[in-house]
């Protein structure tokens, strides 16, 4: 009986038990549409060979902007990677300003997104551990949907693909020192959840309410 009650009343708390942070996953597809980086892993890629940004972030780590209706969410840094054809980089390490994930809601009629280090209000390119013939490369990514794409700012509510529909301006490059070394044609962005974190009760003292 005691075994049943304990059972049940732990398949009662899974259920009721409130979540609290959520993982989500960002992807952003595109392929190279040219690429004029001279040296280092990058100069290898092609043109029309497939690109992937890859990254984390916690739905309970943003800050909001005071001046537009933008959220930003910041990226688990060690999460970042960049597919560039055959090579790969991550975020510049150390990188002395916070990488974001920008949302983008009814900022004044159009929804999007962006990624940006520092300035949640303005769009700054996070740098790569790549280094290029000027600077360390960095990957710009903005892209503008119509107005009654997303819903609100959460990053929970935005989960879905996001492709043409709907689209109305983009710009994806991989620039040095500010220049464009490569231009990328975007194809989606996909967001998703990864796991939920819930509070958790130890066996132990499950079998004290007893």
């Amino acid at each position: 009986m005691q075994r049943l009650l304990i059972t049940s009343l732990l398949i009662a708390m899974t259920i009721a038990a409130p979540a609290t942070a959520v993982q989500v996953k960002v992807e952003i597809d595109a392929w190279i549409e040219y690429n004029q980086i001279p040296n280092g892993p990058f100069s290898e890629a092609q043109a029309e060979d497939l690109t992937t940004v890859t990254f984390l972030i916690d739905s309970d780590n943003f800050i909001d902007s005071s001046s537009y209706n933008l959220r930003a969410y910041e990226i688990e840094r060690t999460s970042f990677e960049l597919a560039f054809g055959p090579a790969t980089a991550g975020l510049m390490d150390p990188l002395t300003d916070t990488p974001y994930f920008v949302v983008r809601d009814g900022d004044p009629v159009a929804d999007g997104f962006c990624l940006t280090m520092g300035d949640i209000d303005w769009p700054i390119p996070p740098l790569l551990d790549q280094v290029g013939m000027l600077d360390n490369l960095a990957c710009a990514f903005e892209v503008g949907y119509s107005g009654e794409t997303l819903g609100s700012l959460d990053i929970v509510d935005a989960v879905g693909i996001y492709d043409y529909d709907g689209l109305t301006n983009y710009y994806h490059a991989i620039l040095d020192g500010g220049m464009e070394a490569a231009a990328l044609w975007f194809t989606e962005i996909s967001i998703s959840l990864v796991t939920t974190a819930t509070t958790a009760t130890s066996w132990s003292e499950l079998k004290s309410l007893y």
